[in-house]
């Protein structure tokens, strides 16, 4: 496995797991979901919107299991003009997940609700991040994304990246111009993404927008360690 798909899959798994909306859709109808909860492999498990129970009832029958799309978009936890980070899109067949209390308690279902399992046969990921011309197209060997792990950050770095872009405005900016001292005084730079390996800063100038990875000293396993991380960059903590 090349260490760009493995990237790629464990983005993919993040994005799907911490995603407050996934869309499900077969043709031309389509359906946002209201929860949703990732299997250990991936698969993607959820109850059928009621407006959608009809096309969900041969589910668990004697029949081909049909195939089914998801997609979810990933979005940048910062406001700005193009907060998209990236897609993940999923497709494979729907069955029926064996039920238990704690998933259905989850997905706010009742325990006799039945609970689908769309099990991926194909995932793909388009990615938008450092690369602002047009996204990169992924295309993700299945059992790649089934073995990823999730980013230690996933979940937790949205609000960390609106932290730092409302209260250390003036520390992105130092850790930016770092990276570009060509960047024009009245660049805008905000943070746009935070993982495990560090931080993208996205500069936003008369000249175009670039994006700009601030490598961390060492790869974060949690929150705690991307913060102390963050504060060897700079010298001094950072709350």
């Amino acid at each position: 496995m090349t260490e760009l798909i493995a990237w790629a899959a464990k983005r993919a798994r993040s994005i799907l797991a911490t995603s407050p909306s996934v869309y499900v859709g077969v043709v031309n109808e389509v359906w946002e979901l209201s929860r949703h909860a990732v299997g250990p492999t991936g698969d993607l498990l959820f109850a059928a919107p009621a407006e959608a129970d009809q096309h969900f009832a041969a589910v668990g029958c004697r029949l081909p299991a049909p195939d089914l799309d998801a997609t979810v978009v990933d979005v940048s936890g910062v406001p700005q003009p193009d907060r998209v980070r990236g897609t993940v899109r999923l497709r494979g067949p729907v069955g029926l997940a064996e039920p238990t209390p704690q998933l259905a308690q989850f997905l706010r279902v009742s325990s006799e609700t039945p609970v689908l399992r769309l099990t991926p046969r194909r995932v793909s990921l388009d990615w938008r991040v450092q690369t602002i011309v047009e996204p990169l197209e992924h295309r993700i060997p299945v059992s790649a994304y089934a073995d990823a792990p999730l980013d230690p950050l996933a979940g937790w770095e949205a609000g960390w990246t609106a932290h730092l872009d409302q209260q250390h405005p003036g520390l992105v900016a130092d850790l930016a111009r770092r990276l570009d001292p060509d960047l024009p005084p009245q660049a805008r730079i905000r943070p746009v993404l935070a993982d495990a390996e560090g931080l993208v800063l996205r500069a936003y100038a008369e000249d175009g927008i670039r994006d700009l990875r601030v490598d961390f000293p060492r790869a974060a396993t949690c929150a705690c360690e991307a913060l102390r991380a963050l504060g060897d960059l700079v010298g001094h903590p950072v709350d």
